[in-house]
């Protein structure tokens, strides 16, 4: 108010004062608070480019008194003063830039001033939350609900924050709150379906997932994750539509792909099924769900040799995983790479000497392998004896790999009453395709031949 009094009496005598003036209020006014814009009712940096035409002011007048001024010493003064304002100017700068280098220095500033600003305490526990601090994010984001108890916004994250802690029923409470002050907010439908979806309740997750579809009709990740819901549970007549339909809107969307894939695979549609899967590849080489999927498919159609490809991206995606190791060391099998599999099985077998997959799978490759460097026949005894001690002698797999150890070691009496064992737990079982291989191994220890596996060439 004295600025533009001051204006208005130097009106006729100095016109630039009130020009500068009235330009600063120009500019400042959509940003003044009177036409409100965004959370924020002011802020510092409204007021840079306001002041352009202050300092245009400000420079005039150092010019005018430059001319005006005469002698050395009132000269010297005047760029004296100058200079101590810019300086001034300089350090205010920096201490600005302090608090604006990033965003957690600068909601912590705002925090720190208005600890009660629920726009800052969401914020600042958007980023302790990124950063893993989650108590404090917690603390900040149910501040923040408190003082702006219809922000919808900050139950959806503190539910995000509870749901990320396996707190999974305060999570709901939160998303529902959220729902109720805004219905139409399709992540919290979205984050829903999510739970529901860990939980196996996949009727409810359909039904967030539908709502969310339908205040963010394209939304891609939600008609991706509907897809996928439906998918399990055999919809694959509207599960794939919506899949495609995510793919279209967002092309790059991995798990769009991976759902898609996992739709066509259970459709029986396997080639379309890797089509996705690799994809997959393509847009990420460390998916490793993916991965797994496609390496199983092509296990289960006969190409072996293929297979080994993504399942060894698995296993190196997740060296401290035995099973999948072992798997590895089975495909290896199938695909006749011997050594490769010892190699793979051995390091497994020695990572977790109790996991009997492995034992099974070592044993039998060094009972029956073709290749004479791979053969272990004392080992595979030691190794097929343990499984059957394991699983009470009541495990027919592990009675038929003891027997081909046997055979191996030339004990075809032992490898004949192993073998009649296996046949005998076999048949009770009702496995008759176990019952059929066990029986046409057992004619070859009759005739005191040992067992070999297969040997598949490379396509």
């Amino acid at each position: 108010m004295v600025i533009c009094l001051l204006a208005w009496r130097l009106r006729a005598a100095r016109p630039g004062v009130g020009a500068a003036w009235l330009s600063y209020l120009m500019i400042l006014a959509p940003v003044s608070g009177l036409i409100h814009a965004g959370p924020q009712l002011v802020a510092d940096r409204y007021t840079y480019l306001a002041t352009m035409g202050l300092a245009v002011l400000a420079g005039g007048g150092l010019v005018h008194l430059w001319a005006r001024l005469r002698g050395r010493t009132r000269r010297t003064c005047l760029v004296a003063a100058a200079l101590s304002v810019a300086g001034l100017l300089g350090v205010m700068t920096r201490n600005q830039l302090h608090i604006w280098q990033n965003s957690a220095a600068l909601w912590e500033h705002v925090h720190r001033l208005h600890p009660d600003s629920w726009h800052a305490n969401n914020n600042l526990g958007i980023l302790r939350a990124r950063e893993g601090r989650t108590q404090e994010a917690e603390t900040l984001y149910g501040h923040a609900v408190r003082v702006k108890p219809d922000y919808a916004n900050g139950y959806h994250n503190l539910a995000v924050l509870l749901d990320s802690v396996g707190r999974e029923d305060e999570a709901i409470a939160n998303f529902e709150t959220a729902l109720q002050i805004d219905p139409a907010y399709p992540k919290a439908y979205a984050c829903l379906g999510n739970i529901y979806l860990k939980r196996g309740d996949l009727s409810t997750a359909a039904e967030m997932y539908r709502l969310g579809q339908q205040y963010a009709p394209d939304d891609p990740v939600i008609l991706s994750n509907l897809g996928n819901v439906l998918t399990r549970l055999g919809t694959l007549e509207q599960a794939i539509p919506l899949l495609q339909r995510a793919i279209g809107i967002a092309p790059d969307l991995l798990q769009a792909h991976y759902n898609l894939g996992l739709a066509w695979e259970n459709a029986g549609r396997a080639e379309q099924a890797l089509t996705e899967y690799r994809r997959c590849a393509e847009l990420d080489p460390d998916h490793s769900p993916s991965a797994k999927s496609m390496g199983d498919l092509l296990v289960s159609l006969g190409r072996f040799h293929e297979a080994i490809e993504p399942l060894q991206r698995v296993a190196r995606l997740n060296p401290s995983d035995v099973q999948t190791q072992t798997n590895l060391g089975y495909v290896m099998i199938l695909a006749s790479r011997y050594a490769a599999a010892s190699r793979i099985l051995a390091a497994a077998h020695q990572q977790d000497p109790n996991h009997l997959p492995t034992i099974l799978a070592l044993a039998n490759l060094q009972a029956a392998s073709p290749v004479d460097s791979v053969r272990d026949g004392p080992n595979a005894v030691r190794l097929a004896t343990l499984a059957c001690e394991r699983t009470n002698h009541a495990n027919a797999r592990a009675l038929d790999i003891l027997a081909a150890a046997h055979a191996e070691t030339k004990r075809f009496d032992l490898a004949v009453s192993a073998a009649r064992e296996a046949l005998q737990i076999a048949r009770v079982a009702g496995d008759t395709r176990t019952a059929d291989q066990i029986e046409a191994r057992l004619r070859l220890y009759l005739a005191s031949t040992p067992y070999r596996l297969p040997a598949r060439a490379e396509p």
